[in-house]
């Protein structure tokens, strides 16, 4: 694999799943199996999740808002889960051990992980910079997967850096779900040579899926990506790209698709590529739609 520097300046995929034990699903109704007793109780909080006693009620559903969903009781050292989950998306630690260590609480579910679940909102208000960051940082301690965005606008400030290989962010539509930057300059980096060494590898695999970024008339840069290749961007759409030309150049060894707003594409195989294309600040610019 060639290590040589990337630039696009523009703007796993394994999918994680944990499911209920046999054993939780079959107990469901509250009898009594090796005296433990299988209960599906309802909290209404990670917090009363947390102060419930495992050993006695051992399936339990959290009724909070957004982050609902079946939880069962894991007896067992989850110390090297617990601690890449702080927003308790997908583990709530007991209340007396927040390591995990002697055991917690884990979501059961199929299908990709919903940035939701660590408190994402798309409401157009709640800034939800560090529930993005903690479900990111979740995918990329897993080597990636699939992570759902809600329907809504989902507002944050700088992001950092948001490499990671073999990582899909899935929106529900690209008029539904706008993830909107307040910050000034670049908007959203995903930069693979962050140490600015040449001889880092490239990332593959980082895909954008029925999405829009939006940024705010103080953006430089709406997506900026470095040192990414065999990666895709399928229906996304930029919003509110400053009035000077949007400039996008890549060096990759591989493919990356892009099409403008008339229409055409470019498919780039190695070398270098530049795309200029002047941009209003109201008219989205599409990327592989």
């Amino acid at each position: 694999m060639t290590t040589r520097r990337g630039l696009i300046s523009t703007g796993a995929i394994g999918v994680a799943t944990f499911g209920l034990s046999s054993k939780a699903r079959s107990g469901c109704s509250g009898s009594a199996t090796g005296g433990a007793v299988q209960y599906l109780g309802t909290v209404s909080s990670r917090d009363a999740l947390s102060k419930v006693d495992g050993s006695r009620h051992s399936v339990m559903y959290l009724a909070e808002t957004g982050r609902e969903g079946i939880f069962e009781w894991k007896d067992a050292d989850l110390s090297t889960e617990v601690p890449f989950d702080p927003q308790q998306g997908l583990y709530v630690a007991g209340a007396n051990q927040q390591t995990g260590s002697a055991g917690a609480w884990k979501r059961g579910f199929e299908g990709p992980v919903r940035a939701e679940w660590f408190g994402v909102v798309g409401d157009g208000l709640t800034d939800s910079t560090a529930a993005l960051e903690a479900a990111i940082a979740w995918m990329r301690s897993r080597g990636g997967g699939i992570l759902a965005l809600p329907a809504g606008t989902i507002v944050v400030r700088d992001l950092g850096n948001l490499a990671c290989a073999n990582l899909t962010i899935q929106g529900q539509g690209m008029q539904h779900t706008i993830l909107k930057a307040q910050h000034s300059g670049v908007a959203f980096l995903v930069d693979a040579f962050p140490d600015n060494n040449p001889d880092q590898n490239f990332i593959d695999q980082f895909n954008l899926e029925d999405i829009t970024l939006e940024g705010n008339d103080r953006t430089s840069d709406i997506l900026m990506l470095q040192g990414v290749s065999r990666s895709h961007f399928i229906r996304v759409d930029l919003r509110e790209v400053p009035a000077f030309s949007w400039n996008a150049m890549f060096r990759s060894t591989t493919s990356l698709w892009l099409t403008d707003p008339g229409g055409g594409f470019m498919l780039i195989m190695g070398g270098v590529a530049e795309f200029r294309q002047a941009t209003h600040p109201t008219v989205p610019l599409s990327i592989a739609r």
